[in-house]
């Protein structure tokens, strides 16, 4: 498990399956493939960034 990812100002990172991806847990309720799933990360600094993430059955692209 990665506790930290460091990104440089100006530079990116993909989250995909089999690299840098983000798993949830303690999810409350069934999901639904294709709802959209709101969360928030926490940066450095006490910044929040939130995004909606499409739930898919594992392995789907």
């Amino acid at each position: 498990a990665v506790e930290r990812l460091e990104i440089p100002a100006g530079s990116s990172v993909e989250l995909r399956p089999g690299g840098y991806h983000l798993m949830l847990g303690e999810v409350r309720g069934a999901l639904q493939r294709g709802a959209l799933l709101p969360f928030c990360l926490r940066l450095e600094g006490g910044e929040e960034v939130c995004a909606d993430a499409r739930v898919r059955k594992f392995g789907e692209e």
